[in-house]
């Protein structure tokens, strides 16, 4: 195959000119580039100031959430912890005085009286007596 070559001789006129031209939008490119760079910078500087400030929340959070936690666990545990004591001291008085089911209504009753609030009847056909205690 036969191959054709073509050469172009470009000039321009006022040469001079037209280089100054291109070297002025050379240079107010660059210093448009500049100015973005450095304001990415910035703005990249303000992201990761943020981004420090939201982990640091985060972990106050974290550690508040974990402390709450084992606080409401500590707290349960201390509540059945003192119902068991209390449960434990009474069994004495179960097995000693023989007072059951029965007994207490009617010693709440009298605790009531003795306050003037007017408490439920002590008749054994309202309350249901089970060995666990006593329900209306």
């Amino acid at each position: 195959m036969a191959e054709k070559r073509v050469s172009v001789r470009l000039a321009a006129v006022g040469g001079k000119q037209v280089r100054a031209e291109l070297e002025g939008v050379g240079d107010a490119g660059a210093r448009s580039f500049g100015r973005l760079s450095s304001e990415m910078e910035r703005a990249n500087a303000r992201l990761a100031a943020f981004s420090t400030r939201v982990k640091i929340a985060a972990a106050v959070a974290v550690a508040a959430a974990a402390a709450a936690g084992i606080a409401m666990v500590r707290s349960g545990l201390a509540t059945i912890d003192a119902q068991a004591n209390l449960a434990q001291s009474q069994r004495p008085c179960f097995r000693t005085h023989r007072m059951g089911p029965e007994r207490l209504l009617r010693l709440h009753r009298a605790a009531l009286d003795h306050r003037g609030v007017k408490g439920p009847s002590v008749q054994k056909d309202h309350y249901i007596v089970s060995a666990g205690g006593v329900a209306p």
